[in-house]
């Protein structure tokens, strides 16, 4: 059964609904691939190769950009799923990051984001069931803090679809386990950040199923510093 993860992202309007499902030793990508190639309206999600992630906050700061570019009418690209793909390139070539994070034929680690205004949905009835998580081991940074939200039935389709169409071990949408996935060298190489003197990285391996321990983990220190870099990098696209 997938996990599925409600997010609320601090100034967003309440009616922009925000889901993550993190999934591990992935082995049906090709097909998804194939599904969204084929413009399957089912498969209208963010499907993202979790190695290209150095954190919740880099994922969350794509998703913020995309939603408020899709409700400012300034998409780049087909959708607002799309978008926050490319919102996670250090450029504006569009095929170029849409191949780099987005789902490979070798990804192996998956994370599907899905965004709904549910503004446009029939109202449904308060539940009492609240299944959220946090997403993040350490103390949320704001305005990207997942927040309690109540299951609805979108939450549970989308769980349906996911864990039908998914073949590969469900986990929580957490920090530790994006950084547990987290590709390092492949992250320096296409954010083009160079590697620091003290760093025992290894060449990148390419895309697929990275393990930060094996790819040159950093400290927390650098970890960090490196998530900085990255999220100035996303900042000053299209400026």
């Amino acid at each position: 059964m997938a996990h599925v993860t409600p997010l609320h992202l601090a100034h967003l309007p309440p009616h922009i609904q925000i889901f993550a499902s993190l999934h591990t030793s992935v082995t049906n990508s090709p097909e998804i691939r194939s599904q969204l190639l084929a413009s399957n309206h089912d498969y209208d999600y963010a499907f993202i190769d979790a190695t290209t992630l150095i954190s919740t906050t880099h994922i969350l700061t794509a998703i913020f950009r995309a939603v408020n570019d899709w409700m400012a009418g300034r998409l780049k690209t087909r959708n607002v799923h799309s978008e926050v793909v490319f919102s996670l390139g250090p450029n504006n070539n569009i095929a170029d990051t849409l191949r780099r994070f987005g789902i490979s034929d070798k990804t192996t680690s998956l994370l599907a984001i899905k965004i709904i205004d549910s503004s446009s949905l029939p109202p449904q009835p308060p539940s009492t069931d609240v299944t959220s998580t946090n997403a993040t081991t350490n103390e949320p940074t704001p305005p990207f803090a997942p927040q309690p939200h109540h299951t609805s039935e979108a939450q549970t389709q989308i769980q349906d679809f996911l864990t039908s169409s998914i073949t590969g071990t469900a986990v929580l949408f957490t920090n530790a386990l994006i950084q547990q996935h987290s590709d390092i060298a492949l992250i320096r190489k296409v954010y083009k950040l160079p590697v620091p003197n003290t760093a025992n990285a290894k060449k990148g391996g390419g895309k697929g199923g990275g393990n930060s321990v094996m790819n040159g983990a950093p400290d927390e220190k650098e970890r960090k510093e490196l998530e900085v870099q990255i999220l100035g990098i996303m900042a000053l696209k299209g400026t």
